[in-house]
């Protein structure tokens, strides 16, 4: 591993310049262990890049700016280190700043054309941002959301993605992520730049980070197809996996934890404050199981969305909600869009304890007219103070030993069911 009995390459700058782009291009082209010494440096987006393994060591009062035009760019955020099929990297005891949250300060991005990369191992930590992203990990060539968007049509026909090219093993810990320097209340109007984004992306480990004013916190995705038809994109494999987050501080975004087209997720003893929308976001995803974090106030959203996924487990939770919506929905649930071939298979909700000031309900949706025999959705053992169910469409849901507080004298009138719906074991 870099950073064990390394010899370095010193970074030495003239206090006079304002531009360091070349003499980091340099030392980049002569070490793969480079230390920066505390001071400020001033280096140009897009313009550092590198293959393979590095390490870039900082020390306290060690702050690199980001210098240049940095418009967004959705398909592949500007960066200021871009890392190209990674193998040993590791980035850590560096500040990085930048403007208006519109860049990321590192990007690991695999070829999607090369060979599958086995060697990756990457650890990020010990960082700080302000104004930037810290990590944009995903294909060379960028990529695509699951309801696909005119601007990626190009890139979704460029041709296949092999399925089992992931950049792999990436731990992330003990980074303050800040954003945007004012979060506006209500719908997000920021860039949509992500403290932490993973796409395509195998074996990773969030842990111990600080993170604010973004537009999401800690964003997974895995929505793609080999024959790339834009229309039945969310169909096909999913190519994000075990993505284990747990003990981050996550607070003022618009939705901190967000999951679309993922698999093998554990989400555990995380801290979520002051969310815009969804809390614990889990779409189109497979095997999740989420437990013992804290949520307070998901404004004008909900606390879990399950919207197309497939055994989920929901644990062990402390919800506290403010609900600035009178509709807030606490849960969620649906099947997804028309176009997505699959429906909710089996959803356990256990031991989880939600208080909300408000009446809020439990939304359960499904837009198809044949619902499988196979769907299942329990409720067990939770504390659901001022929360309600609503099912409707079809739903179907398991109520064992739920204990209902509220304002509301008959817990009957805490469950509204349309006639083609079912309630059992209630």
């Amino acid at each position: 591993m870099l950073g064990q009995n390394s010899v370095y390459y010193y970074i030495e700058i003239d206090s006079n310049t304002t531009n360091h782009t070349e003499v980091f291009r340099n030392a980049i082209e002569k070490s793969d262990k480079i230390f920066i010494p505390k001071g400020k440096y001033y280096l140009e987006y897009d313009k550092l890049k590198t293959t393979g393994s590095i390490e870039l060591c900082g020390e306290k009062g060690t702050v690199i700016e980001g210098i240049g035009n940095a418009k967004f760019n959705s398909l592949k955020p500007l960066a200021i280190f871009e890392i190209i099929n990674p193998e040993d990297v590791y980035i850590h005891e560096i500040s990085f700043t930048g403007k208006f949250n519109v860049a990321t300060a590192i990007s690991l991005q695999q070829s999607l054309y090369d060979s599958p990369n086995n060697k990756t191992n990457v650890t990020i930590e010990n960082n700080s941002v302000s104004e930037l992203g810290l990590v944009w990990i995903g294909p060379k060539n960028g990529f695509t959301f699951n309801r696909l968007h005119e601007e990626y049509e190009n890139w979704a026909q460029s041709g296949p993605i092999n399925t089992n090219n992931w950049v792999s093993n990436i731990k992330i810990k003990n980074n303050k992520c800040i954003g945007d320097k004012t979060f506006y209340s209500g719908n997000f109007r920021g860039s949509s730049i992500s403290a932490i984004t993973m796409l395509y992306s195998n074996n990773m480990l969030i842990e111990f980070n600080i993170i604010s004013n973004y537009r999401f916190g800690i964003w997974s995705y895995g929505g793609a197809s080999k024959s790339r038809n834009g229309n039945k994109l969310s169909k096909n494999n999913i190519l994000s996996k075990n993505i284990k987050v747990n003990n981050n501080h996550i607070e003022e975004t618009y939705s901190p934890i967000w999951f679309s087209r993922t698999k093998n997720v554990e989400v555990y003893d995380n801290l979520t404050i002051n969310n815009q929308d969804v809390a614990l976001d889990v779409e189109g995803c497979q095997d999740v199981v989420m437990y013992n974090n804290t949520v307070k106030n998901s404004r004008g959203g909900a606390l879990v969305t399950l919207n197309g996924s497939k055994n989920v487990i929901f644990k062990h939770n402390n919800i506290y909600m403010e609900n600035y919506n009178k509709h807030n929905n606490i849960v969620f649930i649906r099947d997804g869009n028309s176009d997505i071939e699959y429906l909710n298979n089996y959803m356990e909700f256990n031991d989880n304890r939600i208080i909300d000031k408000r009446n809020a309900r439990v939304f359960i949706k499904n837009s198809s007219i044949e619902i499988p025999s196979n769907v299942r959705i329990i409720f067990k053992n939770n504390e659901l103070n001022n929360v309600g169910f609503d099912v409707r469409n079809g739903g179907q849901i398991q109520l064992n030993n739920n204990k209902f507080r509220s304002n509301i004298t008959s817990k009957q009138r805490n469950i509204k069911l349309s006639e083609d719906s079912k309630i059992m074991n209630y």
